[in-house]
């Protein structure tokens, strides 16, 4: 083998460097996309991933442009949160016999592809979240990947699912959900996330499961989460 291609999900530098190493390549390359886009969308070559692991690139492979806007349809700056949108042959035409569905999922002729994401001061592209999965809790957004970010990097815990869940103040509040090989005591992984992420980003509700549901492409099903009684 002399190239490895890796995509669904941004892998951090020490998952590189473990995975260099027991297959005895530098030859990773990250690609992201989606069906809708043929599945084009953007690549991060093997000489890249020393400085920037956990991004997806800074460019679109050849027939695709890639931009990141804001929610009137305009170029967000650098460092700013905004949606990935695709433009190329490669797109899809609409969905079948939905042209609801159809007309939502495009602007002027750009694929929204639902990814929020910003670009660093070097042009690198690095997800934030899915726009679906952003809590608003008392008109703040959270981001629930970062918050799975800090969590999966406790030791024991090896999968994490960071969800909105009712709260008659709030709108929402913050509910992790997440499978560990021990027990852990909640007071415990509160203390270790205050010292990671901003106060109103720490779950309010935890708990624990022995895996988590996950659909037939290896997705964790956060939909049937939020289905589920809170606890």
């Amino acid at each position: 083998m002399k190239w490895w291609v890796y995509g669904g999900a941004p892998l951090s530098q020490n998952e590189i460097r473990l995975i260099e190493k027991a297959f005895r390549t530098t030859h990773l390359t990250c690609v992201y996309g989606l069906t809708e886009a043929g599945p084009s969308g953007s690549l991060l070559f093997g000489r890249e991933h020393e400085t920037k692991a956990g991004s997806i690139g800074q460019r679109a492979p050849l027939g695709t442009e890639l931009r990141i806007i804001n929610g009137s349809g305009e170029d967000v700056g650098v460092g700013e949160v905004g949606e990935i949108v695709l433009f190329g042959e490669g797109n899809m035409l609409g969905y079948y016999k939905d042209d609801t569905a159809t007309k939502a999922a495009f602007i002027d002729g750009w694929l929204k592809t639902g990814d929020l994401a910003r670009m660093d001061e070097d042009g690198y592209i690095w997800i934030v979240d899915r726009k679906k999965d952003v809590i608003i809790s008392g008109g703040v957004n959270i981001y629930p990947k970062e918050i799975e970010d800090s969590m999966l990097s406790y030791d024991g815990i090896f999968e994490v699912a960071v969800i909105g869940v009712p709260h008659p103040q709030w709108g929402e509040t913050v509910k992790a959900v997440y499978a560990s090989k021990k027990a852990i005591a909640e007071n415990d992984l509160i203390n270790y996330l205050e010292e990671r992420l901003a106060k109103y980003k720490i779950p309010r509700l935890f708990e624990q499961m022995e895996a988590l549901p996950r659909n037939a492409a290896g997705k964790i099903l956060k939909q049937s989460l939020k289905g589920q009684e809170v606890r």
